[in-house]
């Protein structure tokens, strides 16, 4: 049976690192900081002057009233004391927000490739145990066949039923579908079927197919008991039921590597469908995880905006100079201007008020998701262990029980035990089988689950 490997690998990191260079959102968040960047060196920059462009007309006739000097000037803005320190601390503190919002993005896409990983080892191994259940029905029904060829029952009174001289739809079962190497349901092209086999081992004689596909010698098979034929039919149900459940599993697996292309191309789709186990994250403890830091960086970016609300209480200056120019071109004289904003209004205060509210409200934020993450952190642990416990019963414990009674039963049955009880413990085998697959699959779920919660 195919287990699930455990071990750390670290080719899930290049996994990872291909899914990441193909994520559009990913390239949306680093867009985002670049943009955060740019503003932050306009930042860093004053603003930019006015040109100053007029005319005047000294006269007061009606007369008069034609431009009599030109003025020509340029204006600039000055902002306030600690302002352009401010806001340059603000856009840093942006730029952290948008950095570990792209960590949060990364986390999130880690979580879905672990997951998606999960998934296709846990599919290989639940195909791997419905072919050895299928494996093992075929052997059981060839045990039928070897006991229930001589016509009776051991020690039973019941008749052998037969029609001399024609093929006899009770003296003559039919013979069991194979599925071919790759999987898939026998008799279908499409899904890797091999189609009915000519023959089947097991028998005294060698047992030609169904008489409707040209099996015209079954009259030379051997007489079955109505007891023997009704194990054989009961066998083949169960092999159909395993074969389609087999396929079912194939197309799924089929489903999970079309998502797996899309997110890391064909080539790394490939190597992990064939060596899924290899891809599975490192369970590695980490720090605190994105989404704490996320919200200690929120906090600060509004606390910085609220720095710069209070230093743009600090008034402005607006510093003109313009040249007075007569139409001849004679320089008629020079002005100069200086402007204090006032804060006559009070919308600045407003702003600075609202401003520390806002950082008031991220500050308790932060603290609500630091304790919520702590409490979920505390309950994935709690579930990686229930999970490793689990996986741990079952390889150890459970999974070596099964088979000792499968053993048993098809010993039993060889020499004269029920059908009943050899089916049912092959069916127990089977699924704890996939049990374990499952948990498997569980406990690397677990462990991503944690490891999104945590930074490795």
């Amino acid at each position: 049976m195919l287990l699930v490997s455990l071990a750390l690998a670290l080719p899930f990191d290049d996994l990872l690192a291909e899914a990441a260079a193909r994520a559009p959102s990913l390239a949306a968040e680093s867009a985002r900081i670049e943009a955060a960047r740019f503003d932050l060196a306009a930042a860093r920059l004053p603003m930019d002057p006015s040109a100053v462009l007029g005319a005047d007309s000294l006269g007061a006739m009606e007369g008069d009233l034609d431009p009599t000097m030109f003025m020509v000037g340029i204006e600039q803005m000055l902002a306030g004391p600690g302002e352009v320190g401010a806001r340059v601390r603000a856009q840093e503190a942006t730029i952290a927000v948008a950095t570990v919002t792209r960590e949060v993005t990364l986390a999130d896409l880690r979580l879905a490739l672990a997951s998606l990983v999960a998934r296709v080892v846990w599919r290989q191994a639940d195909d791997a145990a419905a072919a050895e259940q299928i494996a093992a029905l075929r052997r059981l029904r060839e045990a039928a066949l070897s006991r229930h060829a001589r016509g009776t029952h051991p020690g039973s009174a019941v008749p052998a039923v037969t029609a001399p001289g024609t093929p006899s739809q009770l003296g003559a079962p039919p013979a069991p579908r194979k599925s071919s190497p790759g999987g898939g349901m026998p008799g279908m092209p499409g899904m890797g079927g091999g189609g009915v086999p000519a023959s089947s081992p097991g028998s005294s004689a060698s047992m030609p197919a169904m008489a409707e596909m040209g099996g015209g010698g079954m009259a030379a098979m051997p007489a079955m008991s109505a007891e023997g034929l009704a194990a054989i039919y009961a066998l083949d149900a169960e092999i159909a039921r395993a074969e389609a459940a087999r396929a079912a599993t194939l197309a799924r697996q089929a489903g999970d590597g079309a998502v797996l292309e899309r997110l890391v191309g064909a080539e790394w789709a490939g190597r992990v469908l064939s060596d899924p186990g290899g891809f599975v994250p490192a369970a590695v403890p980490g720090s605190v995880g994105p989404e704490a830091r996320l919200a200690e960086a929120q906090s600060q970016a509004a606390m910085r905006e609220a720095e710069l609300a209070k230093a743009r209480l600090s008034p402005d200056l607006d510093l003109g100079a313009s040249v007075g120019l007569m139409p001849d071109g004679m320089v008629q004289g020079v002005n100069l201007m200086v402007g204090v904003a006032l804060p006559t209004w009070g919308g600045q205060q407003r702003a600075r008020d609202a401003a520390l509210a806002r950082a008031e409200a991220a500050r308790l934020d932060a603290l609500a998701t630091g304790r919520a993450l702590a409490e979920a952190l505390d309950r994935a642990r709690a579930e990686e262990a229930a999970a490793l416990a689990r996986v741990a019963a079952l390889r150890d414990l459970v999974l070596p029980a099964s088979e000792r009674a499968w053993a048993a039963a098809m010993t039993a049955y060889e020499t004269g035990g029920t059908l009943v009880s050899a089916l049912d413990t092959a069916t127990a085998l089977a699924a704890t089988r996939r049990e374990l697959a499952e948990a498997a699959r569980d406990l690397t779920l677990r462990r991503a689950e944690r490891a999104r919660l945590e930074s490795p």
